[in-house]
């Protein structure tokens, strides 16, 4: 009996005493950046747009570091892979990868995929003001040789962000392509939840010729989509999609061209 207490106690001691596993290198990072931010240019205070910054999960993040984003690789996080990852998207069109450096992660280093007014490129912005209403400056290098000085201040309610799903998914909608009656999307998703609903829709001219509805996971995994093309329709096509997550938050339609 009394052997049976003995070794009961000392394996209690060993799941007390057993060390805990390795921390995630973003443990204990504070998200500084996680909500909408009004932007402008500098030094003329003109309205740049808002960007909205949510964190993605840490294996996410090393899983695009590396790759093509508009353009270049998306790369200069910290080397000691101390960092926490967000993704960002802007009112005016494209989106955003970034990490941040430094203990206090105040400094958010990334790249921007472009859109029609406003070359790809990379960015780096620093958090200058904690207080009262955050504060951050930063510099846009174009991909060009452009640089631009910028700031913006965080939208206090925004923050809700991280606190609950209130916000819809950011697409990524990638090369749609034709191969005889076969067009094939490629479309990525990123959302708190883990799986987002979305509607994909071939059309042409306004009209809706083929649609789909598809699942995407919402850690960015890319999903192709396969639709049937009516064969006695030439020219030119797009493509559209749009998503809504577990808690009801819809995107508005996002749109590109199919490549013959």
């Amino acid at each position: 009996m009394r052997r049976s207490l003995v070794i009961a106690l000392l394996a209690v001691a060993a799941l007390v005493l057993a060390p805990a596993g390795p921390a995630a290198p973003d443990d204990g990072l504070p998200d500084v950046w996680s909500g909408e931010w009004p932007s402008q240019l500098m030094p003329g205070a003109e309205a740049l747009g808002t960007l909205t910054w949510r964190p993605i999960r840490y294996d996410d993040g090393v899983a695009l570091l590396g790759r093509n984003y508009g353009g270049k690789l998306f790369e200069g996080c910290p080397a000691d892979g101390r960092t926490r990852f967000f993704r960002g998207r802007y009112d005016q069109g494209g989106t955003l990868i970034a990490c941040t450096a430094g203990a206090d992660a105040k400094t958010l280093l990334g790249r921007f995929d472009g859109n029609e007014q406003l070359r790809s490129g990379t960015f780096e912005v620093k958090l200058i003001r904690e207080q009262g209403q955050p504060l951050f400056f930063g510099q846009y290098f174009e991909d060009n040789g452009v640089t631009t000085d910028w700031c913006g201040v965080l939208d206090p309610a925004s923050r809700r962000l991280v606190e609950a799903d209130t916000a819809a998914p950011m697409l990524e909608l990638g090369r749609a392509t034709r191969a005889g009656r076969v067009a094939t999307v490629r479309v990525r998703a990123y959302d708190q939840s883990a799986a987002v609903r979305a509607e994909v829709q071939l059309r042409r001219a306004g009209k809706t010729i083929a649609r789909a509805t598809v699942t995407l996971r919402g850690d960015g995994t890319l999903r192709l989509t396969r639709l049937r093309v009516p064969g006695t329709l030439r020219g030119a096509f797009a493509v559209a999609v749009r998503a809504r997550d577990a808690a009801g938050n819809a995107t508005a339609w996002t749109s590109a061209r199919l490549r013959a």
